[in-house]
């Protein structure tokens, strides 16, 4: 059994490394607000931009090729790229915090 004073010690260590577990992942996620993912709307619509938090900052479409698209397929090409984007975003994060945290 061991004693109190290396018990004392692993509990303190055990909480230095959650303190700096929960800092890395601040700062990930301060990292990540300043971010941004761009996908294209297919085809050649234009893009969808998210921020670091799954946000949509930006929808750019390109009028003259949505003139000439099926116009009715619009919102689906819109929502297909966000969601390559966000896909996106979340893996690239969760490789950073992989990296950053262990």
């Amino acid at each position: 059994m061991e004693d109190l004073a290396t018990a004392m010690a692993r509990s303190d260590a055990e909480v230095s490394a959650l303190r700096d577990y929960v800092e890395a992942l601040d700062d990930l996620e301060d990292e990540a607000a300043e971010l941004h993912w761009v996908q294209d709307i297919k085809p050649g619509l234009g893009q969808v931009k998210v921020d670091g938090r799954g946000r949509v900052v930006a929808v750019e479409l390109d009028i003259h090729t949505v003139r000439l698209s099926d116009r009715s397929l619009l919102a689906e090409r819109v929502l297909q790229a966000f969601n390559a984007a966000n896909a996106r975003r979340v893996a690239d994060l969760a490789e950073r915090a992989a990296v950053k945290i262990w």
